[in-house]
């Protein structure tokens, strides 16, 4: 499979096309990713079905940073028992993510929550400053309400950014020592000042 996506590598780089990949070789990846994963969950895994969907989320995230959920690759990559690995994809998928959006703060939560706990102090700490610094340079989550909203669900991304960071801010409580709590509550503290209100 990494010879396979490795071909589509040389393809899209031969065909200049690593930043703009038609919509339909794009959905192509999706569904065998998809199909990778959907394996291992229903019991039914197809052959090296966990390295395939790390291999394939990887392919398609290396193309476009920010287009991607960051929860997709990086599960795959605790799977494989690269923890340390997927923290740091998230990490670095928050720093490409586009203005105006509530992806940062889904990245956010996703390193805390998938970081070995040694290291969730630092990469907390890490996405808390990043934060910091999309807000004071004026990048707010957009506050214009999903055209496709539905009962239950966050109604815009600033809405979707708040319920992002508080059940960040609670995953931190629950799982780290009080000293580390400490010391990242003026960095939760910040975001919350800057972040505009709901």
């Amino acid at each position: 499979m990494v010879s396979v996506a490795m071909e589509a590598w040389r393809w899209d780089e031969a065909n200049e096309s690593s930043e703009k990949l038609d919509r339909r070789e794009h959905e192509f990846r999706a569904t065998v990713r998809c199909r990778q994963a959907d394996s291992l969950v229903h019991g039914r895994p197809i052959d090296n079905a966990q390295e395939n969907w790390a291999v394939w989320m990887y392919l398609g995230w290396a193309f476009a940073p920010d287009r991607h959920a960051s929860t997709y690759l990086a599960s795959a990559l605790v799977r494989e028992g690269l923890s340390r690995h997927g923290a740091f994809h998230v990490l670095r998928t928050q720093v490409a993510r586009r203005p105006g959006k509530a992806d940062a703060y889904k990245d956010l939560y996703t390193a805390v929550r998938l970081a070995p706990v040694h290291w969730t102090p630092n990469v907390a700490e890490f996405s808390l400053q990043n934060l910091i610094e999309r807000l004071e340079a004026g990048d707010t989550p957009d506050a214009t309400v999903f055209r496709n909203f539905e009962e239950g669900m966050a109604e815009s991304p600033l809405a979707e950014a708040w319920e992002k960071f508080e059940k960040t801010r609670t995953r931190v409580r629950m799982r780290l020592n009080p000293e580390d709590v400490l010391r990242l509550n003026p960095l939760f503290d910040r975001v919350a000042e800057l972040l505009p209100p709901v």
